[in-house]
């Protein structure tokens, strides 16, 4: 048997009293082994809570539509806004064209509309890989605390929640400081 296959039958209970009673022996042995099987363990816990998470986001999402109403008004008045806004934009366009446009900058200015349009290429890609890279880092933050709770390690759990509530704008830091207070 693979180690992680060994690994996995331990975790779920599914061996036999004497592998179970081998594999004990090599986790009392071989610390690498025992390293491993805790970090299967949090890591077991920490999907387990990221499906829980989940399926409370879709029981809020689900009661969240039954109850939405939008208000007939606030759209008439939101649509007559996106045009002046429009309007605004154009003219503020053409008045700056009109006063500022010198024949002698067009080289100039072909370079920057080749910079210019570029931009949309390359910026979007590299933020969102950022934000991307930081969200997924906040979630693991955070279920890595809910494991430690999980387990008992509470003051491993406090370190990290309050890494997460120094963070205002943190994803958690409503959840986590609920519970700090809780702890």
């Amino acid at each position: 048997m693979e180690q992680f296959e060994e690994i996995e039958a331990y975790l779920k209970n599914t061996l036999s009293v004497e592998e179970k009673i081998r594999f004990e022996e090599k986790m009392n042995t071989n610390s690498i082994l025992l390293e491993e099987v805790e970090l299967q363990k949090k890591l077991r816990l920490g999907f387990q809570a990221m499906a829980i998470e989940k399926q409370l986001y879709e029981a809020q999402k689900r009661f969240n539509n039954e109850f939405v109403v939008i208000p007939q008004k606030k759209l008439f008045f939101t649509s007559w806004l996106a045009a002046a806004s429009v309007i605004v934009i154009v003219g503020f366009g053409l008045f700056y064209k009109q006063q500022y446009y010198i024949p002698g900058d067009v080289k100039l200015i072909v370079n920057d509309e080749i910079t210019y349009k570029n931009l949309p290429i390359s910026f979007p890609n590299g933020m969102s890989l950022d934000e991307k890279n930081k969200l997924l880092q906040q979630k693991v933050q955070y279920f890595l605390a809910l494991s430690y709770i999980q387990k008992g390690e509470k003051q491993k759990a406090k370190k990290i929640l309050k890494l997460i509530v120094s963070d205002n704008a943190h994803r958690y830091y409503q959840k986590a400081n609920f519970l700090l207070k809780k702890m």
